[in-house]
């Protein structure tokens, strides 16, 4: 049985590399005999080197991929790309894919992977679901917890091979149901871990309360709230409401950055999505959707895009020239970490607490609150 992969990141490339591993030792469970046939990645150079590590083809088109391959696992990083690898035009996945499995690890929306089910049958091909609950060192070791969605005949097909890459592979139910699961997870997690962190640090807090921290706290609040998210990041970047010198415009960028709400081209850009699809399908925290969507949930289920900046460009065509933008978009957290080393120096652990962790949870919650409870 030949395997090939799509999308070659970190996940993607340690799991061909586990397949490749237990192959090459005899040690596979499911009693086929299988190799990894082919790889493909946009980013070429990363595919090629993988494909020369493993002793595969490094395929230049995804048709290529699946003509190779009799399964295809794709790990490819969010819903538009998913729609581009099995609907893009000229060349996709489902070309000439009569018989062939496709295993989908993306984290995506669930009515993608219930489309790409639609498109696959009608290719006379199957597809699956399995979402990944696990780390990059969990698909190397062949350890990963894969929920997995879709025809319970498509699964026992995968299920000998899933076993070679999880130590848990669980059946939800149909297309997009594996999906759902994932994100309740990880929102419960994600709940957990924000609860968890926000009592040590407002508990810790109180046993170092002064009157000197606390105002430092809320001048720090001002400048990053008011000034940085305010009149930076909404003001400023998003609506373009008046002009400054690029000097004044960098410093309420950095000022922003301090209230830990991502860099300007996730605000901006999810600013402006907002605008356009206000309380409809496409707006990422619309009350609609629930209070606590709204309020903390699109954050915390990992669908908030703050690292996926291909998809955001196209809202940003104004900070996207703009080297600073790009830089600090992506090293957004640096002024916060030399702040809050400057105030523990300065100091101690009071200002530390109240001018960074307080500060900074009161901050959020107050931004959030726009989304849900006034708006």
């Amino acid at each position: 049985m030949n395997i090939g992969f799509v999308g070659v990141g970190r996940m993607g490339a340690n799991m061909a590399r586990r397949m490749k591993d237990q192959s090459a030792k005899g040690q596979i469970r499911c009693g086929e005999q299988f190799h990894v046939a082919a790889v493909y990645d946009v980013n070429r150079a990363a595919a090629t080197a993988l494909a020369a590590e493993l002793g595969c083809a490094a395929a230049q088109d995804l048709s290529e991929v699946t003509a190779a391959s009799d399964v295809i696992f794709t790990v490819v990083t969010d819903d538009n790309a998913m729609r581009e690898i099995f609907a893009g035009a000229g060349d996709n996945l489902l070309v000439n894919a009569h018989g062939k499995l496709f295993i989908n690890c993306a984290t995506i929306s669930p009515d993608v992977h219930a489309d790409v089910e639609k498109r696959a049958a009608k290719a006379g091909a199957q597809t699956l679901e399995a979402c990944m609950a696990s780390s990059i060192t969990q698909a190397r070791e062949g350890k990963l917890y894969l929920m997995c969605g879709g025809s319970e005949e498509a699964f026992r097909k995968a299920e000998p091979i899933l076993k070679e890459l999880g130590s848990t592979v669980r059946f939800i139910g149909k297309a997009g149901e594996a999906a759902k699961v994932k994100a309740l997870v990880n929102m419960v997690m994600n709940i957990n871990t924000a609860g968890l962190a926000e009592g040590v640090g407002l508990g810790a807090a109180l046993f170092v309360f002064g009157w000197k921290p606390l105002l430092l706290a809320v001048f720090l609040w001002w400048v990053a709230g008011s000034l940085g998210i305010g009149m930076g990041y909404h003001r400023l970047l998003t609506h373009r409401g008046y002009k400054t010198p690029k000097w004044v415009e960098y410093f309420l960028t950095t000022c922003g950055t301090l209230a830990l709400e991502g860099g300007p081209i996730f605000w901006v850009a999810t600013h402006r999505m907002h605008h356009q699809n206000t309380d409809k399908e496409g707006d990422p925290h619309s009350p609609n959707d629930g209070g606590l969507w709204a309020h903390m949930g699109w954050i915390l289920t990992g669908k908030a895009m703050h690292n996926k900046l291909d998809s955001l460009l196209p809202y940003v065509p104004d900070l996207r020239k703009d080297k600073f933008h790009v830089w600090i978009s992506e090293w957004y957290w640096v002024p916060l970490t030399v702040l809050g080393i400057l105030l523990l120096v300065v100091g101690g652990l009071p200002y530390l607490m109240w001018g960074v962790f307080v500060r900074t949870v009161f901050g959020l919650h107050s931004t959030w609150l726009v989304n849900s409870a006034t708006h």
